[in-house]
């Protein structure tokens, strides 16, 4: 989809939100109950987004897994440096960038 925006947004259901209908997330199934889950966008159209039970958890499931590996970067990022600058301190070997010591 080079260069296309899609918006999409989730909000908490209620029974009464649920229609028949068609899929339009992964399944495109015809004729189930599905929920609207928020206005659609596109560059060439407009519309409502209305998903069925099981591809909504899918779309949870991806929106976690995420959010996971987010937070999994967030933790890492202190630990990636490429120790390009290094410095001597008391005859030992330090990275500039990040401070841990280098064994040469």
């Amino acid at each position: 989809m080079s260069g296309v925006a899609v918006q999409i947004g989730l909000r908490a259901p209620s029974a009464s939100d649920w229609v028949t209908g068609r899929c339009w997330l992964y399944c495109r199934r015809e004729n189930v109950r599905v929920l609207w889950i928020g206005p659609l966008r596109t560059p060439v159209a407009e519309g409502d987004l209305y998903a069925c039970g099981r591809c909504i958890a899918e779309l949870m499931l991806l929106a976690r897994e995420e959010e996971r590996r987010r937070d999994l970067e967030e933790l890492a990022a202190p630990y990636r440096c490429d120790h390009r600058e290094l410095e001597t301190r008391d005859r030992e070997t330090f990275c500039r960038g990040c401070g841990r010591q280098i064994y040469l």
